[in-house]
């Protein structure tokens, strides 16, 4: 059996509230194997959000074990989880994160220009997104002119430029209207499927959660139940 491609061991993330803690994530385990798709399901304020920012690296647990393609990554300082978040992780985020003052196709590369990997290989692959995800046509235009569901579409190019093993999406559909999410999701699944992702996703969405393998929930920071995606 493969190695799981995200592991969590008793994950605890707590934060200060003037003289009181306030605990947000409470011995939180699981594992997300490669080529699984795992919705976060719960109500606002259970924590899928802080977990998703924890297996990225974005942000550190006050206890516990975040093991991601093998690597602990409370072992790494913060310039060498920013390293690796780049090469490995590919992230999208309900509001699509896009600088306006960048067209497509520099949205989709700034990842890989951030660490120095913009060669002629990664424009070559921006170039073959941008007609993948239906942006063929619009690689030279700004985001502020682009609708909701084009700027996820350059928000998933990017994600998976750098063909990372994990993908973290937080509410990627939850902006959108439904027959727009609904495309968005699919384009998705499609992507990470066929490159063996292990994808991690936060949503509210019944029909999100439905596209994934199997769902963990989350309620008052606490994974209470395991359950299999309904259909």
């Amino acid at each position: 059996m493969n190695a799981p491609l995200i592991q969590t061991e008793g994950l605890r993330k707590a934060i200060r509230e003037g003289a009181a803690e306030r605990v947000i994530l409470d011995r939180v385990g699981f594992s997300v194997a490669p080529g699984e798709m795992v919705a976060l399901v719960g109500p606002s304020g259970s924590g899928k959000s802080t977990l998703l920012n924890l297996v990225s690296g974005i942000d550190v647990p006050t206890a516990g074990l975040i093991t991601v393609l093998g690597r602990e990554l409370g072992a790494l300082d913060e310039t060498a989880r920013t390293r690796f978040r780049r090469r490995h992780i590919g992230l999208v985020f309900q509001a699509f994160q896009l600088l306006s003052t960048l067209t497509v196709e520099e949205n989709i590369l700034l990842p890989m220009e951030l660490d120095g990997r913009a060669d002629r290989a990664a424009m070559a692959r921006v170039a073959a997104l941008c007609e993948r995800v239906g942006l063929g046509d619009r690689r030279a235009a700004f985001p502020d002119v682009l609708s909701g569901g084009e700027q996820q579409r350059v928000a998933l190019a990017r994600a998976v430029l750098a063909e990372p093993r994990v993908v973290l999406a937080d509410e990627p559909t939850g902006s959108l209207d439904e027959a727009t999410g609904c495309e968005v999701l699919d384009l998705l699944t499609e992507l990470c499927r066929e490159r063996g992702c292990a994808v991690l996703m936060a949503t509210h969405s019944r029909r999100a959660a439905a596209a994934c393998d199997r769902a963990l929930r989350l309620e008052a920071g606490t994974v209470l139940e395991a359950v299999v995606a309904p259909a």
